[in-house]
């Protein structure tokens, strides 16, 4: 449920986590894999505790003035979780290169006072990597009873993908451009237009690719 949320260490306590997991993976010999996952996961959890609603108001989208202030400090952890992750992360999948990309120049923009009620929405598409992350974590272990749950923990990683990331855009790409003449008079409209079309188009891509891998793991 959307209400105001009053928290000035929001900032600190991701960082610690963050950095926290990133020592002690190093001091346990975690693998790189393995502690990047885990950073995601503590990242989806630190969103989930913090959610809102998503809103679709033509006027709560194209907002410059924060109505979550709490929002503000997440979006400011995010993208420099996303840019440190672009240059230490050694991610090799073009397409996570270019979503991190796109969303960091989004949450950029939202932080100088653009469109912020779209970027409130597109932060909250990363509660799906809850899922995914425990999905992967599950499917990367050798204890056979916990690998065993990756199926299970994928389809659940499907359904919050819809629910968080392709429903959502698809509603806001359709507010946006059946309400173009609103939004065509709002400062930068056609910047967050062009990154949301990529966006969702990625979550497209991504979706494809998993409905692929849930049919080949049904038909074997």
């Amino acid at each position: 449920m959307s209400e105001l949320m009053i928290d000035n260490h929001i900032e600190v306590k991701f960082f610690t986590s963050h950095y926290l997991i990133r020592l002690l993976s190093h001091k346990l010999r975690i693998k790189k894999s393995i502690q990047i996952w885990l950073n995601t996961l503590s990242m989806s959890v630190f969103i989930y505790y913090y959610q809102i609603d998503f809103e679709y108001q033509p006027e709560y989208l194209a907002s410059s003035t924060q109505k979550y202030p709490h929002m503000s400090k997440l979006n400011r952890c995010l993208v420099i979780y996303l840019i440190e992750s672009l240059f230490f992360d050694q991610l090799n999948d073009p397409v996570m290169v270019l979503h991190h990309i796109a969303s960091s120049f989004g949450l950029l923009l939202g932080l100088r006072g653009h469109f912020l009620g779209a970027i409130n929405n597109c932060v909250l598409n990363e509660l799906s990597s809850i899922w995914l992350s425990l999905f992967t974590l599950a499917r990367k272990s050798s204890n056979r009873i916990i690998n065993n749950t990756s199926f299970g923990l994928l389809l659940m990683f499907l359904y919050s993908f819809l629910e968080n990331r392709v429903i959502p855009l698809t509603r806001m790409n359709y507010i946006f451009w059946t309400n173009i003449n609103y939004f065509s008079k709002v400062d930068y409209w056609y910047l967050i237009f062009m990154l949301c079309i990529i966006h969702t188009s990625i979550q497209y891509y991504w979706l494809q690719l998993m409905l692929k891998k849930i049919i080949l793991r049904i038909v074997k």
